[in-house]
């Protein structure tokens, strides 16, 4: 049973799911290493939970999220993009956490509106916009169609933790979870890029230039490894690529 919960600092764990037996994402894509569904806690003074999960691990998913907090004490879901994989338990998670405000963009919170089946408290996040969690600032950078409209970037500042859902992520499960102590993942972080963010280029390179003044200690993304030791190798890798795949002077 998949019962991990992983320590990244003293105030943030992973509490996602491993799927190492997953053998196609979205009918287009093969995943050979099988995937992650990445999920975060900030234990902070406002407690507050990052991306959830994938419904069919629904119990796994809410086990974990008992072991590092009260449902009763979150206080935000951040939702960086409304995919099945990152929201498909959002509504488990608020039949117990019924004090909890979900957070995203505009277009987020209306996608959820429409999927998630009651009502919800929620708080719509433009680019630039802070959350004071107490003893925590989170910040929001606007990133969208990567790969969907909805998408955003959470910054946590006093840990420089940057959340980015599916960019600088990739379809690849292993325990270690951090980029340090993992096989070697290139193979599958190229083909993420090439299959699911490639239309995309020319607003990876705009969302990178946006946190290129970010003072960046780890990358958390919604998928694969945890960059902790050198998150700056897949920035500049995106970058590479989505200068070659972009198109000059318009949208992708």
């Amino acid at each position: 049973m998949d019962d991990k919960v992983l320590t990244i600092n003293d105030s943030v764990k992973w509490v996602g799911i491993l799927d190492p037996g997953l053998i196609t994402f979205d009918v287009v894509m093969e995943t050979k290493y099988g995937t992650t569904y990445n999920s975060y806690f900030i234990d902070a003074d406002k407690k507050a939970i990052i991306e959830t999960s994938k419904e069919p691990f629904k119990e796994v998913y809410l086990d974990k999220i008992k072991k590092v907090v009260g449902f009763e004490d979150i206080e935000y879901i951040i939702l960086n993009h409304t995919e099945p994989d990152h929201s498909g338990n959002l509504t488990h998670l608020l039949d117990f956490a019924t004090n909890a405000t979900v957070v995203g963009s505009r277009s987020a919170i209306n996608f959820l509106k429409n999927m998630v089946d009651k009502e919800f408290k929620y708080m719509i996040v433009s680019h630039g916009d802070k959350l004071s969690l107490g003893n925590k600032t989170l910040k929001f950078i606007s990133a969208p169609f990567l790969h969907w409209p909805d998408t955003m970037f959470t910054y946590l500042e006093e840990d420089r933790m940057l959340f980015t859902c599916d960019v600088f992520g990739c379809h690849y499960c292993d325990e270690r979870m951090f980029d340090d102590l993992v096989d070697d993942f290139d193979d599958a972080f190229e083909y993420y890029f090439r299959v699911i963010l490639k239309p995309f280029s020319n607003y990876m390179l705009e969302a990178i230039d946006k946190i290129k003044d970010l003072d960046i200690h780890t990358i958390c993304p919604g998928h694969g490894p945890i960059l902790r030791s050198n998150w700056q190798k897949y920035v500049e890798w995106s970058k590479k690529m989505a200068r070659r795949y972009g198109k000059k002077g318009r949208k992708t």
